[in-house]
């Protein structure tokens, strides 16, 4: 799964939770440091979570809030990326949506 910033920048993740947060295993903290700030604001003006050639999610006017490591058996590290977006993409939330209604029974 990769997430990729509007400037075609882009990096493996090895997860994805909403509304917006993304996970990554790092070397070290300079790789961390150096992902958090590759998400400059402009690099930030729209992302998108893509797996196998699929878009999952987009997002526009994406903001940085936070970020946690913690550190892995074997010396690597686990950095949460936490991130807002005041636009997230309405149609792939109906889908998700769609979905859940589906696996709930409420739709056929």
């Amino acid at each position: 799964m990769k997430f990729v910033l509007s400037d075609k920048t882009s990096f493996d993740i090895v997860s994805f939770v909403r509304p917006l947060s993304v996970a990554v295993v790092a070397e070290s903290i300079d790789t961390v440091k150096s992902l958090w700030d590759s998400m400059t604001d402009e690099a930030l003006e729209s992302a998108q979570v893509v797996e196998d050639g699929k878009t999952l999610a987009r997002f526009t006017d994406v903001k940085k809030t936070g970020v946690q490591c913690v550190v892995n058996p074997g010396g690597t590290l686990t950095a949460h990326f936490y991130l807002s977006a005041t636009e997230p993409d309405t149609e792939a939330d109906a889908e998700y949506t769609k979905a859940a209604k589906i696996l709930l029974g409420e739709v056929e």
